[in-house]
């Protein structure tokens, strides 16, 4: 019966450590919305209008979900002057970029928050007038 248990014993050792590392290991789910911004003008420093969209319905439960970034792509017209980009989040945290010209700016201020509610996004023009034509507003999530 001894000779059993020895010759047994690792093999069972080995196939419960087969097992183990076989298994993946459960990670974040990772997630996005993205909204459509409507136009947006600004003129000799002013602020536009305030565009604010929902996040809608967002992917697992609140004390699990996690920005992880922030962008915005903006569509500059031709003739403006370099804008400010202006995101709140429904957590109320207010950040801001230039916007040179056509291209995407990326947020890293909102990292941590839930990213469910409404967010609000304006300009303010760095000179004369700034028009923001269509842009984008993406939020990736970890839940």
């Amino acid at each position: 019966m001894k000779t059993l248990k020895k010759a047994v014993l690792p093999v069972v050792a080995c196939l419960l450590a087969c097992i183990m590392l076989s298994n993946p290991v459960m990670a974040a789910s990772t997630n996005y919305f993205s909204k459509s911004i409507a136009k947006m003008n600004s003129l000799y420093g002013g602020q536009s209008n305030i565009v604010t969209v929902s996040s809608g319905s967002v992917s697992g439960d609140s004390e699990d979900r996690s920005i992880t970034s922030v962008t915005f792509w903006g569509r500059l017209t031709s003739g403006s002057s370099s804008c400010i980009v202006y995101i709140t989040s429904p957590k109320n945290t207010t950040c801001h970029a230039t916007l040179s010209s056509t291209g995407t700016l990326t947020f890293k201020g909102f990292n941590g928050e839930d990213p469910e509610g409404d967010w609000d996004v304006y300009i303010v023009s760095k000179g004369t007038a700034s028009t923001v034509s269509s842009g984008t507003l993406k939020v990736n999530y970890t839940y």
